[in-house]
């Protein structure tokens, strides 16, 4: 008579260890059309007996996933999940596909308090005349942008800091972008600007920043009067930079060098939030 070996399944799995939580370095996450993300599966115990990570999205149409590597395909959202054993975790990404707005050819803004001459392309100062406040000023001009008011909406630009500029005080270079509602109505001016100035209680040492202007701003009295913010965490240097102003979600975020410097709600005349507007 054979005798045969029965195991148990239990037994033989007993010495198994289960993945007890799966963790991502992202739970939330914004990208435009075209755009990647890393995400990184995070499986404990560190003993797990196996810790391998699948990856699942619920819109292919929307992003698709592969080894933590996500990819934007169109707008919406999707849900990119990892899961190891029994346990997951969950990344909601948004994707956003911006109307993108041709600008016409953008001119240096200059404002300047002294006598000089900057480099070619720039703006030269040959007037003598006794300026208002003791500035003189330029405002760029560009052509029309030819949009509808859209609920999202990228505008893109280069503006260039030479060594000349970066090294004179009192100087004053950016960028204005008009937006407007469907009618024409003027809600805002999206500035980002490069400004460079002495403070004399620091041993005449030169202040340099970029800036971006909120509209917004009230004085003491309660009027809104508006002003230059400084943008932090974000140094000036030589060089050409890239300018972005978007509008997606009912905010306008203003960015350079893909940095965002300033970010906040657009509201029309009345206070009420605008859900589509247009550069202009």
């Amino acid at each position: 008579m054979a005798l045969v070996a029965c195991v148990d399944e239990k037994e033989k799995t007993q010495g198994d260890v289960e993945v007890a939580v799966v963790t991502l370095d992202k739970n939330k996450a914004e990208l435009e059309v075209g755009g990647t993300l890393e995400l990184k599966a995070t499986v404990s115990p560190d003993n797990a007996t196996d810790k391998t990570v699948t990856w699942s999205t619920s819109a292919e149409a929307v992003a698709t996933v592969e080894n933590g590597k996500v990819t934007a395909v169109a707008a919406g959202t999707a849900t990119i999940t990892a899961k190891a054993g029994e346990k997951s975790a969950s990344c909601e990404v948004t994707v956003i596909d911006y109307t993108t707005a041709v600008l016409g050819e953008w001119q240096s803004d200059r404002t300047e308090p002294k006598e000089w001459t900057v480099s070619d392309g720039k703006i030269t100062l040959t007037t003598s005349e006794s300026p208002n406040n003791n500035w003189y000023s330029w405002q760029g001009r560009k052509a029309a942008v030819e949009m509808e008011a859209v609920s999202e909406w990228k505008v893109e630009t280069t503006f260039e800091l030479t060594g000349d500029v970066l090294a004179r005080d009192g100087v004053r270079t950016s960028v204005w972008l008009n937006v407007q509602d469907a009618q024409g109505n003027i809600l805002d001016w999206a500035i980002a600007q490069y400004f460079c100035d002495i403070k004399a209680d620091e041993d005449a040492a030169l202040v340099q920043n970029w800036q971006w202007w909120d509209s917004a701003y009230a004085n003491e009295q309660g009027e809104v009067v508006g002003r230059f913010n400084n943008a932090e965490d974000l140094t000036p240097s030589e060089g050409t930079h890239a300018l972005s102003v978007s509008f997606a979600d009912g905010k306008i975020t203003v960015s350079i060098d893909d940095q965002a410097i300033a970010s906040y709600e657009l509201k029309d005349a009345q206070g009420q939030p605008v859900t589509e507007c247009k550069p202009a």
